[in-house]
């Protein structure tokens, strides 16, 4: 039982983490393909997690009562965080005419489903580039000055994209030399925005000092954007929002609050879950250009960020001023850095991180399935028991075990592999279940299966698949004798899955 809840606890924490970075992508209108994947994901986690707290209620083992179901702590995949080679002025981008210390603030304005990108000059004027590209590989059109009905709020502005109203569009802040917050809503639509007049230090917020920049994430958990900004004399200030999430109002500036340490001057600031750990890490740059990262060591409600690591995971600092803005660019999956310079360059590195989901779908055993799914992709299946002797043939992102055992799927994207934790699988014969006294015959058959449920008094769901995994049968029962016929079905081996809300169980068939 202990074992049990240590399990659920486990994909408990999996599954909270997968709907927090579904819910971040789709509030910043981000990358729709890996909001499908962790849909997916979290879909099997619930499946999961309903079967274990139903058994963890009742007392049961679940290792014994989902046999062929093997309890394992979840593994993620712990590869090594890497970033490429800074890219000069890289997707048609151009060294912009005017000085700036602002960052780069990403957001699809046009809603059709790519990046778009707003910075600012030293003069306040906010530049506008409209990927013309695609998710995958941008195109960034000439940079238009105030787009939108934008006017300029001051000198050195820095704007950051983020829907405080909650309207489902994107509204924008901005910090600029006065030291003062200036917001513009926007009054059009998530396809065509229009930004109201300037509004200074709304929903509470205070002067706070020059050279302000801000960005927003949800760091108490709560379910509204809290701000973390920096400013010209290197601190970090936190404001809550202790408002809602469509009518915000934040607190008094928190100054280095979550034990975070100043840098220099001039700080840009990104909340990013650079460690997929599902809590916010925080990355920064400052007026040396070097970039500086602070992992958060604490919890998605209650942060605490470790001790200063200057230019981690590869990357290597730019001229002057630099400013971290994170967006899935080449949309693969993980998050690349765009920063300005003082100059009004643009640098790009990409995340060239391993970033593969090594997880394995067991809930259907004796077919395990792959998590991990995509175009270019590929999969071999390995005998754990046979020093990971790879399986002839069997290359596909399911695999039906034969025989008792445990299996693991080795992954290969591009440069990056990465391999699962060991399933166990248990095919269970007639006379490993005679406590449950569920039986049927003849097996093997030339045909006719029948089923005989016993003690089994709830409603039984079976379902046949054959051993490439494909679906032969599905039904449900309240009776107790079912006859299933295989007499059109090719001969050979089959797998016949029983379960109710409270058991899993599964046998081999072999029709003759």
């Amino acid at each position: 039982m202990k074992k049990n809840k240590h399990i659920f606890n486990s994909l408990l924490i999996r599954y909270n983490k997968y709907i927090k970075k579904r819910e971040n992508l789709r509030l910043a209108s981000r990358n729709n393909r890996r909001q499908n994947i962790l849909t997916k994901h979290i879909e099997r986690l619930h499946e999961k997690l309903m079967s274990l707290k139903v058994s963890i209620q009742k007392g049961s083992v679940v290792t014994a009562a989902i046999l062929g179901a093997v309890a394992f702590m979840p593994q993620e995949a712990n590869a090594q965080i890497t970033f490429g080679a800074a890219q000069f002025n890289p997707f048609s981008l151009t060294t912009m005419s005017d000085f700036t210390n602002a960052s780069v603030s990403f957001g699809d304005l046009d809603n059709d489903g790519d990046q778009d990108i707003m910075t600012a000059d030293e003069y306040g004027n906010f530049l506008y580039y409209e990927n013309t590209g695609a998710s995958s590989s941008p195109v960034f059109g000439s940079a238009q000055t105030n787009p939108f009905s934008l006017s300029i709020p001051g000198t050195f502005s820095d704007p950051e994209f983020i829907d405080l109203d909650n309207d489902g569009d994107l509204d924008l802040i901005v910090g600029d030399n006065s030291g003062d917050w200036k917001y513009f809503e926007n009054i059009g639509t998530a396809s065509a925005p229009n930004y109201g007049a300037v509004q200074t230090n709304p929903f509470s917020l205070a002067y706070l000092g020059s050279y302000s920049s801000a960005n927003f994430e949800d760091l108490d958990n709560d379910g509204d954007f809290d701000l973390m900004a920096g400013d010209g004399s290197g601190d970090f200030y936190y404001y809550e929002n202790t408002g809602t999430a469509s009518t915000p109002s934040f607190g008094a500036a928190q100054t280095n609050p979550f034990s975070l340490t100043s840098l220099n001057s001039y700080v840009r600031l990104s909340l990013i879950d650079l460690d997929g750990d599902g809590d916010f890490d925080l990355m920064a740059g400052d007026y040396s250009g070097d970039f500086y990262y602070y992992e958060n060591t604490g919890t998605v409600s209650s942060p605490t960020f470790g001790l200063l690591q200057t230019n981690p995971f590869s990357l290597t600092g730019i001229v002057d001023y630099s400013g971290p803005a994170f967006a899935d660019l080449d949309n693969d999956g993980d998050m690349d850095i765009l920063s300005h310079n003082y100059n009004g360059d643009f640098y790009y590195f990409e995340n060239t991180s391993c970033n593969l989901d090594n997880t394995v779908d067991n809930s259907s055993t004796p077919t395990l399935t792959a998590n991990q799914s995509g175009g270019s992709i590929a999969y071999r299946w390995l005998d754990c028991d046979n020093n990971n002797a790879v399986i002839p043939a069997e290359t596909g992102q399911s695999f039906t075990a034969t025989t008792n055992g445990n299996y693991a799927v080795e992954i290969t994207n591009g440069s990056c592999i990465d391999t699962s934790a060991c399933q166990n699988v248990v095919i269970t014969g007639i006379n490993e279940l005679t406590a449950n006294k569920v039986s049927f015959y003849p097996n093997p058959t030339n045909g006719i299966v029948n089923l005989n449920f016993g003690a089994i008094s709830s409603e039984i769901n079976y379902t046949i698949t054959s051993i490439t995994g494909q679906e032969i049968e599905t039904g449900k029962t309240l009776k107790n004798n079912v006859s299933i016929n295989l007499t059109n079905e090719s001969n050979g081996i089959y797998f016949m899955r029983i379960y109710t809300r409270e058991t899993s169980l599964v046998y081999k068939l072999i029709k003759k």
